[in-house]
């Protein structure tokens, strides 16, 4: 939790208060990644803004009311999620990837957090993984200083499985597909980043290089046969 400094701001504590699930999110073509998301709440229980951002040929839509859509051709999770900032119109904005669970009884947790802090500029919320465990070593309950907050909230998405196989090959294939040969580069950059942000060791560079390139190789492959097409199509 992080205290305000504009006390002229405090909400009191029976206030009810709105807000809004802001989602970063790349080259949706449909909403229905929201019924993972949602799967153990409602989403139409809660306003929902989401960046989406992708190409001009592949824009989003949504037939939801609760649901607002920005499609952005800027890059970055900073630029997506400054984005929803400004088109937020809550009291409290809760900030979200596109790959994660909430919950049951969402709305109950948020309006009682804000309710036991209403001086709170920021609160933030322990997660777990899909076995049950914490999904970070969080600070304590309490007070957020510089440290914590870089801890529990690090600027990488879904940084633990940054390195992983899985994640070299389907973001180097991801790439391939938008920027075609910049790929090589972008992976390059990449396997420098993980290493450099201790998600791999050096000894690891190479094989991750290597699965970076086998993704490229089977999205070229995919593509010239036409399959790839037919994966677009469905």
């Amino acid at each position: 939790m992080i205290k305000s400094n504009k006390t002229r701001f405090r909400r009191p504590h029976f206030m009810k208060i709105s807000f809004e699930i802001l989602i970063a999110t790349m080259f949706r073509e449909d909403l229905n990644f929201l019924d993972a998301m949602f799967s153990l709440n409602d989403s139409a229980d809660f306003n929902i803004i989401i960046v989406n951002q992708t190409s001009e040929d592949k824009l989003l839509s949504s037939d939801r009311p609760n649901v607002k859509v920005i499609n952005s051709l800027d890059r970055g999770s900073p630029a997506s999620r400054n984005l929803a900032i400004r088109n937020a119109t809550a009291d409290v904005c809760l900030m979200a990837d596109d790959d994660i669970v909430y919950q049951p009884h969402l709305k109950k947790h948020i309006e009682v957090a804000y309710s036991k802090h209403p001086e709170a500029a920021m609160i933030s919320f322990e997660a777990i993984n899909e076995h049950g465990h914490s999904f970070a070593d969080y600070f304590r309950e309490g007070l957020h200083d510089k440290k914590s907050l870089k801890k529990q909230h690090p600027d990488e998405n879904s940084g633990r499985f940054m390195g992983s196989d899985d994640a070299l090959y389907a973001r180097s294939a991801l790439t391939q597909r938008f920027y075609g040969n910049f790929s090589y580069l972008w992976l390059l950059k990449y396997v420098l980043f993980i290493y450099r942000h201790d998600y791999i060791t050096f000894s690891q560079m190479t094989s991750k290089f290597r699965m970076g390139l086998n993704g490229i190789a089977k999205y070229k492959a995919l593509s010239k046969s036409g399959e790839i097409d037919k994966i677009h199509d469905s």
